[in-house]
């Protein structure tokens, strides 16, 4: 038995997109904390130390990982991220004994 549509209508969706739409669409501003966004060329990037330092695009390590035949999944540490975070969670508690 075979099945035939009367009429395929193609419906062409034409949404805008750009950083702010994939921000709001992966709630990015929300896990990120701050520490990862999107950039303007629509990579994850990282900012380790948030609005006070550098940023990192995320693809661009992995692209310089696969470059250097390195294994899969991968596991990317940002050392000033971490750092920043344990300084914060002190200050926290500094600020709650005080």
């Amino acid at each position: 038995m075979r099945l035939r549509l009367a009429s395929a209508r193609r419906i062409e969706m034409k949404t805008e997109w750009d950083v702010e739409s994939a921000i709001a669409t992966y709630n990015v501003d929300r896990w990120g904390g701050g520490y990862f966004t999107i950039n303007s060329s629509g990579n994850v990037e990282a900012r380790p130390l948030q609005e006070n330092g550098g940023s990192i695009d995320i693809l661009e390590v992995v692209n310089e990982a696969r470059s250097r035949s390195l294994g899969f999944p991968l596991v990317i540490r940002f050392q000033d991220l971490l750092r920043h975070r344990v300084e914060s969670v002190n200050r926290a508690f500094q600020t709650a004994m005080s």
